[in-house]
C-alpha cells in the first residue's frame, strides 16, 4: 500500500472532505514527516470575535489536520524555538526551518491541509491518527522543557506513520540510517526529505538552501556534546524508575519504607 502523502495550501477550508484541490507545499514518498505534524494540534486557537464554525467546528467536529496558516505558523514556530535549545535535536530538525520559511511565504489567509488518504481509512486507523496531534505537542513540549525520558514512549505511535522520530539519544543516528525511505538520497539532503519531505517544484532552490543553511548544523553530527544523561525508565511507563508517585514518597517521608 502506497504512504505517500501531501501538505497542502488552499484559500478555502476543506474540512473532512477529500482533499482534491490545493497547492502543494511539501510531498514525502512514504509517512508524513515530522515536521508537518508540527503544524497540527489538539487544541484549537482563538480570538475574541471567532465562531466555532470559521475555526472548523468543536474538537470532534473538526478535521484535526486542517488549520487556519496562521495558527499553523505559530506552532511550527513554537516548536521550532524549542528544538532549536537541543542540540541533538536540532541536528536532525534544523530542515523544518525551511519549511517554515515555504510556509510563512502564502502569508496569513488560508489553510494549512494533511492530505494522507491511507492514514484515514477508517476505524482504528482513524482514531489513532486522530491521537497522533496530542503526543506531538506533548514531543514539543517534552524537548522545550529538558524532559527527555520518556521521548521513546512519546515517539511510539510517530513511528508508525513517520518515516524518522528522533528521541535524542545516541540511536537517532542508527535509526537514521535505517529509516526506509528516501534511500537514493545522502546525508543532509536525506536527513531533510525524512523531517520535512520535499517541494513538489523548486527544488533547485531547496536544495540550495540546505547547502546553505542546514548543511552546517547536520555536520555537527560528528562533533556533538555528550548526550543528556537520561534517568531509568520503568518498563511501558516513560517514567524514572525512582518516580514512586505520590504514595510512594508519602511512605518513605513517614519512614514506613
Amino acid at each position: 500500500m502506497s504512504r505517500a502523502s501531501r501538505l497542502l495550501y488552499s484559500q478555502e477550508r476543506i474540512g473532512h472532505e477529500a482533499a482534491s484541490q490545493g497547492d502543494v507545499i511539501a510531498e514525502c514518498t512514504d509517512g508524513i514527516p515530522m515536521g508537518w505534524l508540527f503544524c497540527f494540534g489538539g487544541r484549537n486557537f482563538w480570538a475574541p470575535d471567532d465562531l466555532v464554525a470559521d475555526r472548523g467546528g468543536t474538537a470532534a467536529e473538526r478535521n484535526r489536520f486542517e488549520t487556519p496558516l496562521e495558527v499553523a505558523d505559530a506552532r511550527l514556530a513554537q516548536a521550532l524555538d524549542g528544538l532549536r535549545g537541543e542540540p541533538h535535536m536540532w541536528v536532525w530538525f534544523a530542515p523544518v526551518d525551511l519549511l517554515h520559511r515555504r510556509i510563512q511565504a502564502r502569508g496569513k489567509r488560508g489553510y494549512l491541509r494533511l492530505d494522507a488518504t491511507w492514514a484515514f481509512e477508517g476505524g482504528r486507523n482513524t482514531e489513532a491518527i486522530n491521537s497522533v496531534p496530542a503526543f506531538v505537542e506533548n514531543y514539543v513540549n517534552r524537548v522545550t522543557t529538558g524532559i527527555l525520558h520518556d521521548l521513546e514512549l512519546i515517539g511510539k505511535p510517530l513511528r508508525a506513520i513517520s518515516p524518522f522520530v528522533p528521541i535524542c539519544r545516541p540511536e537517532d543516528r542508527k535509526a537514521f540510517e535505517k529509516a526506509k525511505a528516501y534511500r537514493d538520497r545522502e546525508g543532509v539532503h536525506r536527513a531533510a526529505a525524512l523531517v520535512a519531505g520535499t517541494p513538489a517544484r523548486d527544488h533547485e532552490i531547496w536544495n540550495a538552501g540546505i547547502e546553505r543553511t542546514v548543511a552546517p548544523e547536520f555536520a555537527a553530527l560528528d562533533d556533538l556534546p555528550p548526550y543528556p544523561e537520561l534517568p531509568a525508565v520503568a518498563p511501558g511507563t516513560g517514567k524514572p524508575a525512582t518516580d514512586r508517585g505520590l504514595m510512594g514518597k508519602l511512605k518513605s517521608m513517614m519512614g514506613r519504607e
